[in-house]
């Protein structure tokens, strides 16, 4: 069975050209021009991948019954609010602003790509492929117990709030818990800093000390885990990824 690709662009040729590429590489492709087609193909059909134009044109609809306007930027986060385990794929302007492509970066996006002369859509489809077999092998790994996830050499039991490394339980704080259990949960995607905030502290992000927070507490909980599985993604946020080596004492400069 082809993987369903979601497609939301309005520039109608270039829409054509990628819809064709793509399903000569057979993948069913499902073609929308606005975020709010977008979020609603999301919510209703089985998707395999998202490719987000952003720089989209605002359009007005009601999603979760209520009625506002989403262009691309934040069609892209209505989706991830609800889907963390769907892969994004955006593609920006030729021209885009430098405020806008430091925004693209913000998004919690796979890959990126620029329209203009040195667009390569063999490029885009190999990397399509590769995004998609990366989420179905973190999917298709032994069930575990509903509430129990697992990261690498960690298990983490949200009814008991144990963490095990290796089967040896780790004493943690409070925060460090809250922390690594909202990383995990949206593994292998990063959060920001103001998600992170929110979701621990519950306040507003405003740039301030709770970036040095969050840091120092990734760093104390690092060094307790003993394994390298929390990753910065400096000037933006923290993901959870499977360790690949023993943890060294790091902290975000």
């Amino acid at each position: 069975m082809p993987y369903s690709i979601l497609l939301c662009e309005d520039d109608k040729d270039f829409s054509a050209l990628l819809k064709f590429a793509l399903e000569k590489a057979e993948y069913d492709v499902e073609c929308v021009d606005n975020g709010i087609d977008a979020i609603t193909t999301v919510t209703n059909k089985k998707i395999h991948c998202v490719i987000m134009d952003i720089n989209l044109e605002a359009k007005y609809g009601t999603v979760d019954g209520f009625r506002k306007t989403y262009n691309g930027f934040e069609a892209i986060k209505k989706i991830r609010e609800n889907y963390s385990n769907i892969p994004i794929i955006v593609i920006t302007g030729a021209y885009i602003s430098s405020s806008d492509e430091e925004k693209a970066y913000t998004l919690d996006c796979d890959k990126y790509f620029r329209k203009g002369d040195n667009f390569d859509v063999d490029v885009m489809i190999g990397a399509i492929k590769q995004t998609i077999e990366k989420y179905r092998s973190l999917t298709t790994t032994p069930r575990l117990n509903e509430g129990v996830y697992q990261a690498g050499k960690l298990l983490l039991d949200t009814n008991t709030r144990i963490v095990t490394v290796n089967g040896a339980k780790k004493d943690i704080t409070t925060k460090e818990y809250e922390l690594l259990e909202y990383l995990i949960k949206n593994k292998p995607n990063y959060r920001t800093y103001d998600q992170i905030v929110n979701a621990i502290w519950g306040y507003d992000y405003n740039g301030g000390n709770e970036k040095n927070s969050i840091q120092n507490l990734a760093s104390k909980l690092q060094k307790k885990l003993g394994i390298n599985i929390l990753i910065p993604h400096r000037g933006v946020g923290y993901s959870v990824e499977d360790n690949i080596e023993e943890a060294v004492n790091y902290i975000e400069e």
